[in-house]
């Protein structure tokens, strides 16, 4: 089960998030990553490497795996 290899974010407050552009979006691990831990509680500051198109769809595919 992933969720017993994840480590454990309860201590912290804020989680930067850096990852880079895969196809207009970011890496399915990250989304797995995301889904997998509890951002309930969590500030989170992306930040992302790319080649010229931005965060791409990055931010929406983050506040769909991580809802207010």
């Amino acid at each position: 089960m992933l969720s017993e290899k994840l480590p454990d974010m309860t201590d912290f407050d804020i989680l930067y998030l850096r990852y880079p552009i895969w196809w207009d979006m970011m890496p399915m691990p990250v989304l797995s990553f995301l889904e997998n831990i509890d951002t309930s509680d969590k500030i989170i500051r992306p930040f992302c490497t790319h080649e010229g198109n931005g965060l791409g769809n990055s931010l929406r595919w983050l506040k769909h795996s991580c809802p207010l």
